[in-house]
């Protein structure tokens, strides 16, 4: 994991860096990697409570999520943005 959170970092900058897993069955994302491990920990699940169209382009199309860096971003895409 370490090469791909560098190679993020160096390109485009990283404050939080977390990898998600899909697990289907329960409609929830597994936390796989968290820069935060206190935090976010490892091995964390959560259902998907998230914007239109995230599911469709980070599921369906396999594309990554490169959130921008502010609040109102993630408040707009995770039910739990208060963490």
């Amino acid at each position: 994991m370490c090469p791909l959170k560098e190679r993020v970092r160096d390109a485009i900058g990283v404050r939080m860096f977390t990898v998600l897993a899909w697990v289907p069955e329960r409609r929830a994302l597994r936390r796989v990697h968290s820069r935060h491990p206190v935090e976010y920990p490892v091995g964390g699940e959560k259902s998907v409570v998230v914007a239109v169209g995230w599911l469709e382009e980070c599921i369906a199309a396999q594309q990554p999520y490169f959130g921008p860096d502010h609040a109102a971003a993630v408040r707009g895409l995770f039910a739990d943005h208060e963490t």
